[in-house]
């Protein structure tokens, strides 16, 4: 089986899982709607109210609040992990490639 007909059955298998979800339906995000909607009312006035009250917890030493302003203008930081191999050096390219172990070529 090769990958193009390996990627067709699993779409086809998250097809049949994900039937039934209702979940992920954009009509559900009701609370996140009505959010942006009272946010945006009288020209994004509540909205600045909200970012004024996070900017002054920022300024009074609020750590949490300093860390979604940072994260909100700066974007969040990457989480990054280093791979290093037995000899101690630090791996740069590194490949994963997933394979079918029922595959004959694979145990090869």
């Amino acid at each position: 089986m090769d990958r193009e007909e390996q990627l067709k059955l699993a779409q086809k298998k998250a097809a049949i899982v994900n039937k039934g979800n209702k979940n992920g339906a954009r009509k559900s995000r009701i609370l996140n709607d009505t959010l942006k909607r009272r946010l945006m009312q009288e020209d994004g006035e509540e909205a600045n109210k909200v970012i004024a009250a996070l900017l002054n917890e920022a300024k009074e030493g609020n750590v949490a609040a300093i860390r979604e302003v940072m994260d909100r203008a700066e974007g969040k930081v990457q989480n990054q992990t280093d791979i290093i191999s037995s000899d101690g050096s630090l791996q740069n390219n590194l490949k994963i490639e997933f394979v079918d172990a029922a595959d004959p070529k694979v145990s090869e």
